[in-house]
């Protein structure tokens, strides 16, 4: 959940306060209407960052897991989005990077939801 919230806390941060950089990274230029919904995002990825941060050290229980699958459709959602935009190179090769961080948040969210042992 740490790592999570790092990347979404950074998303949000960089989305937030500079986003039409943030798009140029990986070749996307964003107009007002754009910067509008990257901010929006940002807000949303800012309140996913702080629920994780705030889970990390929890106890097991079933909210928890439910927070957790929550997160992981979300994020292969997002996977399958970046994936498309970088498949129809809408983004340039810098656009692999946001599908390897969605992979490995999904990867990591299915291993604690699907795969890790519960404790009793």
């Amino acid at each position: 959940m740490a790592v999570h919230a790092f990347v979404s806390l950074g998303f949000g941060i960089g989305d937030g306060l500079i986003p039409a950089l943030s798009a140029s990274w990986v070749g996307i230029t964003l107009d007002q209407v754009g910067v509008y919904i990257a901010r929006s995002f940002a807000a949303g990825f800012f309140g996913i960052g702080l629920v994780c941060w705030f889970l990390r050290d929890a106890e097991e229980c079933k909210l928890q897991q439910d927070i957790i699958l929550s997160f992981f459709v979300a994020d292969a959602a997002a996977l399958i989005a970046a994936l498309l935009a970088q498949l129809s190179r809408l983004m340039n090769s810098l656009g692999w990077f946001l599908v390897a961080v969605w992979l490995f948040l999904v990867l990591g969210l299915g291993y604690f939801r699907f795969v890790k042992p519960r404790s009793s």
